[in-house]
């Protein structure tokens, strides 16, 4: 009979070999994915990029295994454009930009939708509202100024041989009147559209409390059509401005435009103005700087098991001790089941794949054994961070200095959203998991039952270790989709700006008490009767250096 005082130990040895090789394999499985696929050229490009390398970054992006399933090349793109906006090539700029939002159209369903959870990165309503933005930008700025450097891409190419792109080159050059004036006409065309995607998510989300409205929308598009001759144009300009007032006099903005919403309306109650009156001497301009780069998506996993039970138990003496006779428990009564969850315990806290890693060993078991729901999150908070100022200094050395406001916190926008998006699926993806761990679970106990029965030990572990493994395989079926665009900026700071025409010396300044950041953003033309756009990045804009 299987089980004898004499094979017991080898039993054993069988179990604690067949675990480790369980962990080695899903170790293995896990490292092996991060090393293959597009995970290594990702980490290396963003690494370049945060250190403002943007050539470094794109080069290693055009790898062709980054480049052959649809829902990887989207994202490249998005991170391509990235590159090209930083560096200020923004006629390289739109190429991708526009290869980004044709193929976001023909990934996603017909009807619009937008899923955190699928198996395939379709972009999300933050991107592709951020998608917009940088089309609006970028033809403000070819169109500001009225030239376009050299740029070239490689040959975009699947590891196949398949040719998504040819190699193209382009000179630097100058725009006639007539491309500057297209260029405007574009950024117009692209805030309409901008507009309707707005529209559509709300048709979409109608109790969505957080997209009803886009604060950045309205206040970057009263500033483009205020500054146009047409009557209907200017009056839509107030209109929009009149919406940033509504936007912000409503609470429902992020909390930490809340704490500075005066000076946000006082921006839109100037904008308002601009529309409504006869454009004043000197040239108005509105300046845009991106601060930070946003974090990568991170999972956070919901584990219902023993540790769900005591991790309720406020008095942390009383918690351990129920804890440690859960354990012995286990192990007096069922030795063969304490071994595997003591292994698995093992394997939850060394290959359980979260960032928030199990605070006991209870919570170990669970993460190998226990209903697992994940979520995609984006970590902390940014901390409150002082607004910059926009030092302006003249040939003569004439220096005129303007603050610059949050328009747009999107590091509290994207984790917000990640926030709603998980409390409206939440039920349905338990529901979901809970039916196919039942799946397995059902007929593992029957089995484990008639084991019982038999006296049969390898078949009793047999069954454990094959609940653990098609356990496993559930939790990475219903892993959360990581991929984002996660070259956005943190923040995005924006103000009018009025000086006298000429050439001046560009720097934003971050102060801090006594400590004080500067970051150079090259010379600015100002040319006489025409509105200017200035748009800059940074990376580094804390004096603490969080």
């Amino acid at each position: 009979m299987v089980g004898s005082p004499g094979e017991k130990p080898r039993a054993l040895s069988l179990l604690l070999f067949g675990f480790r090789s369980t962990i080695f394999i899903l170790g293995a499985s896990g490292l092996g994915a991060c090393a293959t696929g597009d995970h290594a050229k990702l980490k290396s490009g963003r690494e370049h990029f945060s250190r403002g390398e943007f050539q470094r970054a794109e080069a290693e992006l055009y790898a062709p295994a980054v480049l052959d399933q649809k829902k990887s090349r989207l994202q490249h793109y998005l991170w391509l454009s990235s590159c090209a906006i930083s560096e200020g090539v923004y006629e390289k700029a739109l190429f991708y930009l526009g290869r980004s939002r044709e193929l976001a159209i023909e990934l996603r369903s017909d009807r619009g939708g937008f899923e955190w959870l699928s198996s395939e990165y379709k972009s999300n309503p933050v991107e592709y509202s951020y998608l917009h933005f940088f089309l609006v930008v970028s033809n403000l700025m070819l169109a500001e100024e009225g030239s376009t450097p050299a740029w070239s891409i490689p040959e975009l190419m699947m590891s196949d041989g398949t040719l998504l792109t040819p190699a193209q080159s382009f000179p630097s050059r100058k725009f006639t009147p007539k491309e500057v004036a297209d260029f405007r006409v574009k950024a117009r065309a692209e805030l309409k559209a901008w507009d309707q995607f707005l529209v559509l998510l709300k048709k979409t989300y109608p109790d969505h409390p957080f997209y009803k409205e886009d604060l950045l929308a309205r206040i970057l598009g009263s500033f483009v059509l205020g500054g146009s001759g047409g009557r209907e144009e200017r009056r839509t300009a107030e209109l929009l401005g009149s919406q940033a007032l509504e936007i912000l006099n409503s609470g429902t903005s992020p909390l930490s435009l809340e704490k500075r919403a005066e000076a946000l309306r006082d921006l839109a109650r100037h904008l308002m103005r601009r529309a409504a009156d006869p454009p004043s001497r000197n040239p108005e301009g509105f300046v845009v700087v991106e601060s930070g780069i946003i974090p990568e998506l991170k999972t956070k996993k919901v584990v219902v098991g023993l540790s769900t039970i005591f991790e309720k138990i406020e008095d942390p003496v009383l918690r351990f001790q129920l804890e440690r006779i859960g354990l012995e428990v286990l192990f007096q009564f069922a030795p063969e089941f304490g071994l595997v969850a003591f292994s698995g315990a093992l394997a939850g806290a060394v290959v359980g794949g979260s960032d928030d890693p199990p605070k006991s060993i209870t919570g170990a078991i669970d993460r190998s054994f226990g209903f697992e729901i994940s979520f995609p999150n984006l970590g902390p908070p940014v901390p409150d961070l002082p607004e910059p100022r926009l030092v302006l200094q003249s040939s003569e050395g004439n220096v005129t200095e303007f603050s610059l406001k949050t328009v747009s916190p999107l590091r509290e926008i994207y984790s917000r959203e990640l926030e709603l998006r998980q409390e409206r699926e939440w039920i349905s993806k338990s529901v979901s998991i809970g039916l196919q761990y039942l799946s397995i679970l059902l007929p593992a106990v029957s089995a484990y039952r008639d084991a019982v029965r038999e006296g049969n030990l390898f078949k009793k572990l047999g069954i454990l270790a094959g609940f653990f493994l098609a356990k496993k395989a559930i939790d990475r079926a219903n892993a959360p989709d990581l991929r984002s665009w996660s070259l956005l900026p943190e923040i995005i700071y924006g103000g009018m700006v009025q000086v006298s025409p000429g050439t001046y010396s560009a720097t934003l300044v971050f102060s801090e008490g006594t400590a004080e950041k500067r970051h150079s953003l090259g010379a600015v033309t100002i040319h006489p009767k025409a509105p200017f756009f200035l748009h800059r990045r940074v990376f580094d804009s804390s004096p603490r250096g969080l």
